[in-house]
Order: C-alpha cells, then sequence, then structure tokens
C-alpha cells in the first residue's frame, strides 16, 4: 500500500493557504475621537455630597445609555484539577448616565454595551474631587457560526486540494510499475478532486473573512466637575 502524501509541489500550495487562514485576525477599527467634555442630564440627583473617604463621578457613554457594573472583591475558586484560580465579584451599579459613589482611590468598572459582545473594562479614580467621566465603549462584534462554517469549508477544502494531489501521485507511481516509463492517462478523479477542493477553500476563505472579529478601543474623558456646572 503506498502512502498518501502529497507532491512537494503541491506542499507549498496547502501551507500557504493554511497561513492565510490562521493570519486573518479580527478587523481592527480606527479609535473613536475624544468624547466631548459635556455633563450628560441624569434621572437622578444625589442628595448630598458623597461620604467621608469616598468620591463621586459621574459616568456617561456616548453611545447612550449603557449598563455599568463595578468590581467589589474576589473570591477564591477550587477548580476539579485542583487549579486555584481568582473570581472577581461583579456588582451592577446603575445605567448611564449616573452618579457613582465608591471609596476613594481606583476601582474597576465594567461597561456592559447592548449591541456589542465585548465588555469594556476600565480602571476609573475616584477621587476627593468629584468628576465626570465621559466614554467611547470599546466594541467587538462576531458571527461564530458564519465564522466557523467558513472555517469548515476552508478545512474540507484543503483536504480535498491534498486529496487530489495525493491521488495523482498514486497514479504515477501506479504507472510505473505496470506500464514502465510509458506515459500514462490519468483519470479525472485528481482534477475533479482538486478543483473541488478549490472552490471550497475560496468560499471558506471568503466567508471567514467577511465574519471575522471586528473589534475598536474605548476612549475616555474624566474631568473635575466644579460646583454649579452647567448640565447642558
Amino acid at each position: 500500500m503506498l502512502p498518501i502524501v502529497p507532491p512537494r509541489r503541491a506542499r507549498p500550495v496547502v501551507v500557504v493557504l493554511a497561513l492565510v487562514a490562521v493570519t486573518d485576525c479580527a478587523h481592527v477599527l480606527p479609535p473613536p475621537p475624544q468624547p466631548e467634555m459635556i455633563v450628560p442630564r441624569t434621572r437622578k440627583q444625589p442628595a448630598g455630597p458623597p461620604s467621608d473617604g469616598h468620591g463621586r463621578v459621574l459616568f456617561d457613554v456616548v453611545q447612550g445609555p449603557t449598563a455599568l457594573e463595578m468590581v467589589t472583591s474576589t473570591e477564591t475558586v477550587v477548580g476539579a484539577n485542583g487549579v486555584v484560580t481568582e473570581v472577581p465579584v461583579v456588582e451592577h451599579i446603575c445605567v448611564t448616565p449616573c452618579y457613582v459613589d465608591a471609596a476613594l482611590g481606583s476601582h474597576r468598572m465594567i461597561f456592559r454595551p447592548a449591541d456589542s459582545r465585548a465588555d469594556d473594562a476600565i480602571d476609573v479614580m475616584f477621587g476627593a474631587t468629584p468628576t465626570v467621566y465621559r466614554r467611547h465603549v470599546a466594541f467587538g462584534q462576531f458571527e461564530p457560526i458564519k465564522g466557523y462554517g467558513g472555517a469548515a469549508l476552508f478545512a474540507l477544502g484543503i483536504l480535498g486540494i491534498v486529496g487530489g494531489a495525493s491521488l495523482y501521485a498514486i497514479e504515477e507511481l501506479d504507472s510505473e510499475y505496470e506500464h514502465g516509463e510509458e506515459p500514462v492517462a490519468h483519470t479525472k478523479r485528481p482534477l475533479i478532486l482538486g478543483i473541488t477542493g478549490a472552490g471550497l477553500t475560496a468560499i471558506g476563505g471568503v466567508i471567514m473573512h467577511l465574519s471575522r472579529p471586528t473589534k475598536r478601543e474605548g476612549r475616555a474623558v474624566q474631568w473635575p466637575q466644579p460646583p454649579g456646572d452647567t448640565v447642558r
């Protein structure tokens, strides 16, 4: 039984196609502009100044109302394999725009936009002076069904190309045993298999490219809110 191995001339093609699949990375959008320093209107105004040892930040998202959470602590989780992991404990705080009071210092805040698959986590400083924090939230989208379907077609296409090249090589080797140096007429099976594989690879590659993840980094501005700052 002869080994099914693609000819040397076909191997570079397979390698190049595999590299194309691996390097078709996420589409990174240009960063957004810095948000305008506009104090948003809020439905609920704070009753008084923050308590001792606490700071106040007015959060707003340029894209619109967004769920806001805070990492309040961490808890230790021991997995089935004995691996110890620190898991953040997250608390829902409000929907922007809103005021948040927290102990002085840096706190991990998580923005969860409704139209994005990516959560936007960032450390925000709570100081003695009340501040306004406006953010263009990070954005991320991915269509897994299309992406995985394209990858499956791409893989089947590569198998078809390799199979066609291997079948062609096998027919050549068989002809040497049976006919010596006489030329042999190859069957159409290697050609059909190779063309089908190339077509599937092309279709799968296009689907993968069109459904690749899209992401954009967030951007924010934070500034002190002087007493009597006008809401616009």
